[in-house]
């Protein structure tokens, strides 16, 4: 039997013996910042965060709920003027859930996060309907940009995640920006790294602001609503990225599985679930084969027990 038709018997074990425990830790330990803005500002991740905020705002959140989510508007922003999560780290992920009012359409980018000084600086921007990463090192004598392009709808909430890695041995690393859990852009930005000239004549303190640019030049204000800030200094793995995404409040990683089929370039298949081998429910969305195997990742949500399969959908 093709392992494409193939029945694929989920069981306990594969869950306690830790296939998706084994990279839930950055979750749980990696965690270094953590912005929920329920009616206030706070960093749950800090004791003594040092934060300060102009003129912030809340508005409702993603699920309706009031004045749990930081409306940032007419220069208002949060900042700390003694954090910084970018600054000389070869891996970090940036999390949140935007809301943004329009395309944000030039001449200047709306920021969602930036951090730095007139000499060293990293930013995530909106500009034209397109998400920006970008990061100054003196040895690149400049911006290096990392751009999802026409990916913002606005008046919609969408979930935003960039992370970043660079060797040991290289201060150039790989960005790659995820929205809504899927993968939309990568390229390779250089180190966002405090040795620059620049810096050390200009010894302001480095931090972030959350929702604006480098103490909130009005000029890069960004428009819209953000929720569920998350800065970890590790680059999650893309099968962590969805998790970011709960409505629970607290991060949570389901048990999961890994599943492989091997696929017909061209044809159209649907996973199909079962916890009695006679009756099929569909599940997600018709999947098209590229004559390469199909992987995928399936959480156990109580499905312990359950058979799994790809089917050829005529």
């Amino acid at each position: 039997m093709s392992r494409a038709r193939g029945l694929l018997r989920v069981i306990t074990i594969l869950f306690s013996l830790g296939w998706f425990g084994a990279q839930a830790g950055p979750l749980d330990t990696n965690l270094v910042a953590e912005f929920r803005f329920n009616g206030f500002v706070q960093d749950a991740a800090l004791p003594n965060p040092g934060l300060t905020s102009t003129r912030a705002k809340f508005t409702d959140d993603r699920l309706g709920n009031p004045n749990r989510a930081l409306r940032a508007l007419d220069s208002g922003f949060v900042g700390s003027p003694s954090r910084d999560y970018f600054k000389n780290r070869r891996a970090w992920t940036w999390s949140a859930w935007f809301f943004a009012d329009d395309l944000h359409p030039g001449p200047n980018p709306g920021s969602l996060y930036s951090e730095g000084n007139n000499g060293v600086a990293g930013g995530i921007t909106l500009f034209n309907g397109s998400i920006q990463v970008s990061l100054w090192n003196e040895d690149t004598g400049g911006w290096s940009t990392v751009e999802a392009t026409n990916v913002i709808r606005p008046n919609v909430w969408q979930h935003l995640t960039a992370t970043y890695l660079a060797p040991s041995d290289s201060t150039v690393g790989v960005c790659t920006i995820y929205l809504d859990g899927l993968p939309v852009a990568s390229g390779s930005l250089p180190m966002l790294k405090a040795t620059d000239w620049r810096a050390r004549v200009n010894q302001f303190a480095f931090g972030n602001n959350i929702g604006a640019f480098l103490g909130s030049q009005p000029q890069y204000q960004f428009r819209g609503a953000l929720d569920d800030v998350l800065i970890f200094d590790a680059a999650l793995a893309p099968e962590l990225i969805p998790a970011l995404m709960a409505v629970d409040e607290r991060l949570r990683v389901a048990p999961a599985v890994q599943l492989t089929f091997q696929t017909v370039f061209g044809k159209k298949y649907q996973l199909e679930r079962s916890s009695d081998l006679k009756r099929w429910v569909a599940e997600g969305t018709v999947v098209l084969g590229t004559g390469q195997e199909y992987t995928t990742f399936v959480a156990l949500d109580g499905l312990t027990g359950t058979y799994w399969r790809l089917t050829p959908v005529l």
